[in-house]
């Protein structure tokens, strides 16, 4: 990929794009997203630490509500590396609960036959009950994550926010 496209990806990644969405937008593999991924985190690793900008690209989508467990496993570190850096600058814990932050709307996705954000196809269909209505939606078995639908939308369930 050129630089233009790495840097695309890591802005989109930074702005708490999912990575199947960010595959989709630029006609690329996955494995080529991980590797400028990795490419980049190898780039800014400084002895037993990263540098500032690489720590706040993990700040940066943590703030657009992607869960620190993720950002761990998309960038292959320990989700203490990520607390780390959110604490050093982003948010230093994550809210408490609140109706407008348990759920993020999802964009760029269809149906939820797959994980939207790790792609895979090892997904429990679920039914439940969000603000009334009778919701169904995924768990995925991959990446632990949750999603529902509600009136044609998609919105992933931040557990980061409930106690």
């Amino acid at each position: 990929m050129s630089q233009i496209e790495e840097e695309k990806v890591l802005d989109a990644f930074s702005k708490g794009v999912g990575i199947l969405v960010i595959q989709e937008e630029l006609s690329c593999l996955e494995s080529d997203i991980s590797r400028i991924l990795i490419k980049y985190k190898e780039k800014n690793r400084q002895k037993n630490s990263f540098s500032d900008d690489f720590k706040k690209l993990i700040a940066e989508r943590d703030m657009h509500n992607v869960p620190r467990k993720t950002i761990a496993t998309e960038l292959r570190i320990n989700v203490a590396t990520v607390s780390k850096a959110c604490k050093q600058f982003g948010q230093k814990t994550k809210g408490r609960v609140s109706s407008y932050n348990l759920y993020s709307e999802i964009v760029g996705i269809n149906n939820l036959k797959r994980c939207p954000n790790c792609n895979s196809e090892k997904v429990n269909r679920i039914e439940s009950l969000v603000r009334n209505f009778n919701t169904s939606g995924i768990f995925c078995m991959d990446c632990g994550n949750e999603y529902f639908e509600l009136k044609g939308k998609f919105y992933h369930i931040n557990f980061e926010y409930i106690d």
